[in-house]
């Protein structure tokens, strides 16, 4: 008890001294933080379905054989910020790419949250809807290009098969004349 009492003596003492630090520390932080540029935070949310054909018909709608890791650092690629900078402009986005670019997956989904901030709320609502839309770009090209390679392997199978039910059919006609020759032979 004698302790408390020590410290609230001090306290009395020192109340000039502990008020002015209060309100310097306080006074300083508003200064700080009304200086500082107002930061404004847009999000567009994209579903990462599977390229292939062979995942997207397993009928499972939570496909975890995507890696959401390498969806989240290709939304953030070179690639796609090409393809955002393309759509931006096509769509007349005016305002340069200065803000931040950041991507989230929720816990268990197949969602991938890009975000985008930047001091202009208008620059971060276009920014952040030019780079999920350059992302999805680059996915349809990426299963353009998977479903392009597959179509070619199954062509040159038709093709291999067609030459070889070509060679059956004129095999076949030979044959048949070589055994109408025989029978008018006789």
């Amino acid at each position: 008890m004698g302790d408390l009492r020590a410290y609230v003596a001090i306290v009395r003492r020192r109340k000039w001294s502990l008020i002015l630090v209060v309100l310097v520390t306080v006074a300083a932080a508003a200064y700080f933080s009304y200086r500082q540029t107002p930061m404004y935070r847009s999000a567009e949310s994209v579903q990462v379905k599977p390229l292939g054909a062979d995942q997207q018909f397993q009928g499972n709608p939570y496909n975890f054989g995507v890696s959401m890791t390498t969806e989240q650092a290709l939304a953030t690629s070179p690639d796609v910020a090409t393809l955002a900078y393309q759509y931006a402009s096509e769509h007349g986005v005016t305002s340069p790419d200065s803000g931040s670019l950041s991507t989230k997956v929720p816990q268990d989904t197949p969602i991938l949250q890009i975000a985008y901030s930047a001091p202009d709320p208008i620059q971060a609502r276009d920014w952040a809807d030019a780079y999920a839309q350059g992302y999805i770009l680059n996915r349809q090209q990426q299963a353009l290009d998977q479903y392009q390679g597959a179509k070619l392997g199954f062509d040159k199978q038709i093709a291999d098969t067609q030459t070889a039910l070509e060679q059956a059919q004129s095999d076949l006609v030979s044959a048949s004349k070589q055994s109408a020759r025989l029978s008018s032979r006789r």
